[in-house]
């Protein structure tokens, strides 16, 4: 219990957990298509990472850290094509975070935000 307190801990932003800010932005929510879009590119670097044998702390090559800044560059892309999703984006500040990516904890720690956010669009939009 203790764990999972930590880890939810990790994700409150503005006093507001996940699950309240995209229970309170479900009628003005990305789409699940462009949701799932971001997870699927980050699915691929995830890959690419688990693939190296790293430790948690172990600060990524320059390499996987280019394929993290690809997928901020891909998500800015997306960002500037659409309003809601530039809104979401600083609402729940995905590049913010993955400017801060600098080790394999960093990436585990934005891949379960990541999911949590999939998640709880899931449970209030459907």
């Amino acid at each position: 219990m203790e764990i999972y307190y930590k880890f939810r801990k990790e994700f409150v932003m503005e006093n507001k957990t996940v699950e309240k800010l995209v229970e309170e932005n479900k009628n003005n929510m990305v789409t699940t298509t462009q949701l799932r879009q971001l997870l699927s590119n980050s699915v691929i670097v995830k890959n690419k990472i688990s693939s190296n044998v790293l430790k948690k702390e172990d600060k990524l090559s320059d390499k996987l850290l280019n394929d993290v800044k690809y997928l901020l560059i891909k998500h800015t892309y997306q960002c500037g094509r659409e309003f809601k999703v530039k809104e979401f984006d600083q609402k729940f500040e995905i590049s913010e975070r993955l400017k801060k990516i600098k080790t394999k904890e960093d990436f585990d720690r934005f891949y379960r935000y990541l999911e949590e956010i999939v998640a709880y669009v899931k449970y209030y939009i459907g």
